[in-house]
């Protein structure tokens, strides 16, 4: 029935889901004086459903479904405790999900490479759709308002569908807001500074962000040129922001600043295999009226 496009599992997952009740996170954030910063939280390449067992890896761990939820309960908490321990809060929370969030519906990628899988289907956008709402839900408790920016990722356009559900499911939440791009590439405001954003490879074609720093200062500068009046006059900085590699990477070019999303997923057959290996993590940034204040790397191995 699935394949014959007569059973819809996204309808039947939202039309039976309800979000989990939460327990108020163990923290106490006093209030504060409210400066004018912005606290950006990065979500990328967390491949919910995916599955690898450490035994078959020169280096990492057991990565499922279970251990991307202990994973991403950390990550929160120690934004949480970070906020806690800084002497002034956050104008809004700016959350920017730069894809592959689901691992794959299917089992297999967008262009037809197949996956290691621990749930698919009904289970892993369930799963994802419970995943992230928690998130959503925690950084509610920490800043005042959320503003979230998502993308699709080259393993599945399920991405989408998910930020959509969640959207629906934060409906009569107005201290939330949510942009949900359909197009690869994206562009957005945040203060003085317009970010642009692209998973870093397409989920249509083979046709990835060039990693040579000619071809890449190129290809950015071209879709600030194609995008750029879409953010609107007084633009101080401009950064473009990827994920998709697994690691983080930081540039700065003539005209723009260069920043690529590491991943949590700790252990990946795939990059072993390459003899590609990174530290799991997560990134943050402030950013206030000039651009980009700081960095921050929730490590999360």
């Amino acid at each position: 029935m699935f394949e014959a496009g007569k059973l819809d599992p996204f309808t039947r997952v939202i039309d039976e889901w309800t979000p989990k009740i939460l327990k108020p996170l163990n923290i106490q954030i006093a209030k504060k004086k409210v400066t004018k910063n912005v606290f950006v939280v990065g979500l990328s390449d967390l491949h919910i459903g995916q599955k690898t067992t450490a035994s078959e890896l020169t280096m990492g761990d057991d990565y499922n479904i279970d251990a991307v939820n202990n994973i991403i309960d950390t990550y929160v908490q120690k934004i949480a405790v970070d906020i806690a321990e800084r002497n002034y809060s956050f104008e809004k929370c700016v959350v920017i999900s730069a894809g592959d969030i689901l691992h794959s519906l299917t089992g297999f990628t967008e262009k037809g490479t197949q996956l290691e899988c621990d749930i698919l289907r009904e289970e892993q956008f369930e799963e994802g759709l419970n995943c992230i709402q928690r998130v959503l839900s925690r950084l509610l408790e920490i800043f005042s308002s959320v503003e979230v920016h998502a993308t699709k990722g080259n393993h599945s356009a399920s991405d989408w569908i998910l930020f959509k559900a969640l959207e629906c499911s934060f409906n009569n939440n107005k201290r939330i807001s949510f942009n949900n791009y359909k197009a690869r590439t994206s562009i957005f405001r945040i203060k003085n500074t317009a970010i642009l954003l692209d998973h870093g490879e397409s989920d249509f074609i083979k046709a990835k962000v060039p990693t040579s720093d000619i071809g890449r200062e190129s290809y950015v500068q071209n879709k600030f040129l194609e995008l750029g009046d879409r953010v609107g006059k007084g633009i101080k900085s401009r950064i473009f922001i990827q994920g998709d590699k697994h690691h983080y990477e930081q540039a700065e070019f003539r005209s723009f600043e260069f920043i690529m999303l590491s991943s949590c997923v700790t252990g990946d057959k795939y990059a072993d295999h390459l003899g590609l290996h990174s530290r799991p993590r997560q990134n943050c940034f402030i950013i206030d009226d000039s651009g980009i204040k700081e960095v921050l790397h929730y490590y999360l191995d």
